[in-house]
């Protein structure tokens, strides 16, 4: 069962979101929240803020690829290694080294950055779309320009050599999402719990037909939409029509109407630029905030910078702002044993209940719970893996001298 849960207010959609949210934890069902990877923090604190809640054991505020893999781990992998975008234009970079003879349009040029990163998104926009070599071939028949041709022609030789390259060695991470839906029917993670999707605008073919089986398997599917007449809903009006022709039953829930305008900034006050690579947009960022700081009278902490590709963005942004003297905290996903205060309390329950492990040891002192140099602890560790010190050996007196460091069971 699929709902799309539709206003053209974001309060009202949210509202309507987490009530819906919350009747299913009242009711005892998990449930899965599938975010922007870039929203997930700003939704995880809504959410703790409109359910009133300090914790949650069945809610799960997650990213779409988190999900596929849960659902992969649950289930099997695919056989072949999976590529990301970086990986792909690494294998074009081969074919386009091999194959610049035969080009016709893209003699020149054709092992640059630009141009692979151009292939790259021709092919992914391919495959989300469900097109191959036949609809390059058609298009090509149909048109009347020499250069399109040599330019369809030229693309076909890169898709045709890239998936011989990619047959029994590489799965494409577009590729891997058809796999994931197959496989989403023997997830236990889809079966018990109720999945909504929040925070998207648009889905591509492929990723509808993996919504198409989570409809089918889980408690049931919700996507939130900010939807209404106004011009600037046009895109998600064809997303809502795109999904209730591509995934049968499919209900729509309004809430209560709302023809204001989603938003009322006034057009002056948006300026858009357009920049060649992540490196000029964080050139131009960094010295656009300068400038107001500087003449505006505008503090740093004035400022938050937003990119729906937070992977490719953040490393040019924290170079360039570094460079440019601009403090900048990067709103990202980092692992919890990070932090040596959790380190320190992880590894010494783990020296317990593993009776005393050498590297849960070693794990302790590196967490900066106890004043040693990094030298000593580091002596102490060859000493360890020399003499296969674990479990009742570390009570026992040491063979070497040490000066600083003692180290007992207690």
């Amino acid at each position: 069962m699929l709902n799309v849960l539709i206003s053209s207010k974001r309060v009202e959609l949210s509202s309507l979101l987490f009530t819906k949210i919350k009747e299913d934890l009242d009711a005892g069902r998990q449930v899965i929240l599938v975010v922007p990877a870039q929203s997930t923090m700003s939704i995880e604190k809504e959410a703790f803020f409109v359910l009133g809640k300090t914790g949650f054991f069945d809610l799960h505020i997650i990213r779409g690829q988190k999900l596929a893999e849960t659902i992969l781990g649950q289930t099997k992998r695919p056989d072949s290694p999976a590529i990301d975008r970086l990986g792909r234009e690494m294998l074009l970079r081969s074919i386009a080294a091999s194959a610049e003879g035969d080009l016709k349009a893209y003699k020149s040029g054709s092992t640059s950055g630009e141009f692979l990163a151009m292939v790259s998104d021709f092919i992914v926009q391919l495959k989300q779309n469900g097109l191959g070599l036949s609809d390059l071939d058609e298009i090509s028949a149909k048109s009347k320009s020499p250069l399109l041709k040599d330019k369809l022609s030229d693309m076909k030789l890169f898709f045709e050599k890239y998936e011989s390259a990619m047959t029994g060695k590489f799965t494409d991470s577009e590729d891997l999402v058809l796999f994931t839906a197959e496989q989403a029917k023997d997830s236990a993670f889809v079966k018990e719990s109720v999945i909504y999707y929040y925070g998207f605008y648009a889905f591509t073919n492929r990723e509808l037909v993996l919504l198409g089986e989570l409809a089918k398997h889980s408690l049931g599917l919700n996507i939130a939409l900010l939807c209404g007449d106004e011009d600037q809903f046009a895109v998600t009006r064809a997303t809502l029509e795109k999904i209730k022709k591509s995934i049968d039953g499919t209900s729509v829930v309004c809430a209560k109407s709302a023809k204001a305008p989603l938003c009322e900034l006034p057009a002056e006050k948006v300026h858009i630029t357009a920049c060649a690579s992540p490196y000029s947009q964080a050139l131009t960022i960094a010295a656009d905030i300068k400038k107001k700081v500087r003449e505006e009278n505008y503090s740093y902490s004035d400022f938050a910078v937003l990119t729906g590709d937070s992977d490719e963005m953040s490393g040019s942004i924290k170079r360039v702002f570094k460079e440019a003297g601009i403090p900048v905290f990067a709103d990202e996903k980092r692992n919890v044993l990070h932090s040596g205060a959790i380190e320190a309390v992880s590894s010494s329950l783990d020296l317990v209940v593993n009776n005393f492990k050498p590297n849960d040891a070693i794990r302790f002192l590196k967490s900066g719970a106890l004043d040693f140099e990094q030298d000593d602890i580091e002596y102490f560790e060859n000493y360890v893996k020399l003499y296969h010190i674990k479990g009742n050996k570390f009570a026992s007196p040491f063979k070497p001298t040490f000066s600083k460091i003692q180290f007992n069971s207690g």
